[in-house]
């Protein structure tokens, strides 16, 4: 009866009966197939091995050379056209398991057990395997395992899905308690040895968050309106920053001497405490505990604190991003050891090393107290009982501001407020809400700022048209929500950034589902064009998610071609979201709410750029942020910013770089960092003051051309020139050329790379402060030398 189910009812049903006769022929003890069937959920084997490792293992395994076609296949697997809207490996694992069977005798499956693969990845598993020891371990199971296999092996070694869509299945089907105790307990072997006979139920009592186990923590749900975010919170919530850092669920408790131990877990249930220590005495940074505690410390038996561990730069007072996380506890255990070194030598007092950087805790949520499941109440009891608890040490360990909201307004101005600081967001919390482990709460709900240069993501917008010429654009469009339709209406247009492979990935997905435009019009309640109009439109089902950069929002002339009357400046797409569909893009609604917090901030700093000019001390104000202290960077104008602007360089014209032939590389900042020249505006540049232009270096070698190579950034080919002999300038030299009306002399300012010989000649020409000795001294410059 297996087509009267669903795919899902299938699954279960296969999964159900594969049970049933393991516990007929095998036993109750379903470990040694769970962590196989689940490998994303087993923690306690960790191979340390990601696509790149593999790829090479691989090659290794059967003396592929860098050379060879396999080598090339698989080192560019994410350019194969796949579809990855289910998994992103299958394309790279579906490439690996072709290379090996090519190369294995026939293997009909079977030849191996289960016992012996778990065999196999514990070796796999073991931290001080040799790289010839993996060799040998991926080659014998090549041998043994046919292609099928294979490719569950690579799954397993990847730690993704072996069968899509059954992570759950493979648990609830064992047991009906598996789920929620997973959920609090985080560990399969646990699980498999303590559920054994689906008949046999857990109490309520085992099913509660306990000290020392890991769970995995209540998490954020994705954005919705901030309208339906105050309607679902009934008008009363918090709202928090969302921070940068590592989330941290501390676990804290007293032996039976009476010593306060400690346990940190990270939000996939991994033990940090090697890190951060499990000692209020000696530990890395457990000892601060000791001093947060508003109440006698003692008569805290057992207590679970979650929040986000983050970097906290010492003496510029600022948080930094997540990767410096560790190297600040290194930094941190480094002080310690020192300290304790110093402790054993009173001669040597001086021997402590104060770091830049250091841990710091920032709690949000109290869950455990006492054994009281303090995870049951609601949020604002919480919240008030952590700070009646903890005393926060600044610096260290840190309860989180929140803010109180009830309104649309509420929520504007606070993510307004983390923007303008550089913050990665916030997220709202109904005040009545109780913590729910292992879940995506509907409760939280976090607020990102899409992309738009001044935010910090980016957006996503399918294709509803194509513009057919040399070079493809597509038209790109947002999707409306209202209640009587769901359609596109046309945004943007972008042909930048999209590669010849990337056009033969899009035609091959949008194969055959092409309209041409002058002979089928497409429904206005599906997809609706302005003035720009397409060569061809593509149904909304049918199409690809872009995932698009931008500098700015455009409200000029050229956004009345699009139906939303602005579109993006300056923009090209990043990548092409195999992973997402029509629904998932970004709609106009949020578009709007988007547009509305950039239009506020940009009127908001055109008002603060007012009051700086008639207030020479306003650039001295600070704002505060989060954590520490900001100071807001103001761009003071001098007598050369007129100058520093591409429009003024397009519009000189000379021949001093007659027979020159220019390689550009790079685009140019000038020094203030407020404007940017692109590569072909100073190709244009160089064209017009007598220069040719070229994208070779061969060039070079001629008699009568003088090459110069021009970039102020280090990519591979400004790598591979510098090797083969030549010397890289920065664009400021032809800037400053073209401003001077001649050839200037070379010196250290204008050169990016050059080679120690040219050097030597080149800071001759200047005095021990880097002024020259031949070029004249602007105003602006001499105005920085007073300073």
């Amino acid at each position: 009866n297996s087509h009267r189910l669903n795919l899902t009812d299938q699954k279960k049903a296969i999964i159900s009966k594969f049970y049933e006769n393991w516990r007929k022929n095998v036993g109750n003890d379903i470990y040694p197939v769970i962590r196989l069937a689940v490998p994303k959920k087993e923690t306690d084997r960790l191979y340390n091995i990601r696509e790149t490792v593999l790829i090479n293992l691989v090659l290794k395994v059967f003396n592929l050379n860098k050379n060879s076609d396999e080598n090339r296949l698989l080192k560019n697997w994410k350019n194969q056209n796949a579809n990855f809207k289910f998994n992103k490996y299958e394309s790279l694992i579906t490439l690996i398991t072709t290379v090996i069977t090519q190369r294995q005798s026939t293997v009909n499956g079977s030849e191996i057990t289960i016992d012996q693969l778990n065999d196999y990845l514990d070796k796999l598993a073991f931290a001080n395997l040799s790289q010839d020891d993996k060799i040998k371990i991926f080659s014998d199971l090549f041998n043994k395992l046919n292609s099928l296999e294979i490719k569950y092996f690579l799954k397993i070694i990847l730690k993704t899905s072996v069968v899509q869509n059954t992570d759950t299945l493979f648990l609830s089907c064992w047991h009906p308690d598996a789920l929620d105790y997973y959920s609090v307990a985080c560990n399969l072997e646990k699980l498999c040895h303590k559920l054994l006979s689906p008949s046999k139920r857990l109490n309520q009592k085992e099913l509660l968050i306990s000290i020392n186990q890991p769970f995995f923590p209540e998490l954020a749900s994705k954005p919705i309106k901030f309208n339906e975010i105050t309607k679902k919170f009934d008008n009363q919530f918090i709202i928090e920053t969302k921070l940068d850092g590592e989330r941290s669920v501390v676990h804290i408790s007293q032996d039976s001497n009476g010593n306060f131990k400690f346990k940190f877990f990270t939000r996939h249930a991994k033990d940090y405490t090697y890190l951060f220590g499990d000692d209020i005495q000696f530990g890395t940074f457990s000892k601060y505990f000791k001093e947060i505690f508003k109440k006698d410390i003692n008569k805290i038996k057992n207590l679970i604190l979650d929040g986000e561990m983050l970097s906290y730069d010492i003496n510029r007072n600022v948080i930094l991003p997540l990767g410096y996380l560790k190297s600040s506890l290194l930094e941190e255990t480094f002080k310690l050891e020192k300290l304790q070194t110093n402790q054993r030598d009173q001669n040597n007092p001086n021997n402590l090393v104060y770091t830049n950087s250091r841990p710091l805790y920032v709690i949000f949520d109290i869950l455990l107290l006492n054994d009281q499941p303090i995870y049951k109440y609601r949020l604002k009891e919480r919240k008030k009982l952590l700070n009646e608890l903890i005393n926060p040490k600044p610096g260290y360990i840190e309860i989180i501001e929140t803010e109180n909201g009830a309104t649309v307004k509420d929520i504007e101005n606070s993510l307004k407020n983390a923007i303008e600081n550089n913050l990665e967001g916030i997220v709202v919390k109904d005040i009545n809400s109780r913590y729910k482990a292992n879940e995506r709460s509907p409760d939280w709900i976090k607020v990102k700022p899409e992309y738009l240069e001044e935010f910090g993501d980016n957006v996503d917008v399918l294709i509803i048209g194509k513009i057919n010429s040399k070079k493809p654009s597509f038209i790109c469009g947002l999707r409306v929500d209202d209640s009587e339709s769901k359609k596109f209406i046309s945004f943007c247009s972008v042909s930048n950034g999209i590669s010849e492979s990337d056009l033969k990935e899009i035609e091959s997905l949008t194969y055959d589902k092409w309209y041409n435009y002058r002979e089928d019009l497409p429904p206005t309640d599906i997809i609706e064009f302005s003035k720009k109009i397409p060569d061809f439109w593509i149904k909304p089902e049918d199409s690809i998610v872009f995932e698009i950069k931008a500098r700015s929002i455009e409200n000029g002339m050229v956004a009345k071609d699009y139906v939303t009357d602005s579109t993006l400046y300056n923009l090209y797409m990043k990548s092409i979201r195999r992973d997402k569909s029509c629904k998932d893009c970004l709609s106009y609604e949020e578009y709007l709410e988007i547009k509305l917090i950039k239009d506020s901030i940009a009127d908001k700093r055109k008002n603060r750029q007012t009051l700086d000019n008639n207030n020479e001390n306003f650039s001295n104000n600070i704002f505060s942020q989060l954590i520490g202290k900001k100071k807001e960077r103001k761009r003071k104008r001098n007598e050369s910013d007129d100058e520093e602007d591409e429009f003024f360089y397009l519009s000189l014209e000379s021949d001093i770089f007659a027979g020159y032939c220019f390689n550009i590389l790079s685009d140019y900042k000038f020094n203030n960092h407020s404007r940017r020249v692109y590569k072909c505006d100073i190709e244009k540049i160089v064209r017009r003051n007598g220069g040719e232009i070229t994208k070779s270096e061969n060039v070079g070698f001629t008699e009568n051309k003088n090459l110069v190579s021009i970039s102020n950034i280090s990519t591979r080919n400004t790598n591979l020139l510098f090797e083969k002999g030549y010397d890289i300038l920065s664009p400021k030299w032809i800037m400053d050329c073209v401003k001077h009306k001649k050839i200037l002399s070379l010196e250290p300012q204008y050169c990016y790379k050059v080679h120690e010989n040219v050097l030597k000649e080149i800071n001759s020409r200047v005095d021990e402060f880097g002024d020259s000795y031949f070029l004249q001294t602007e105003v602006a410059q001499f105005h920085n030398i007073l300073k």
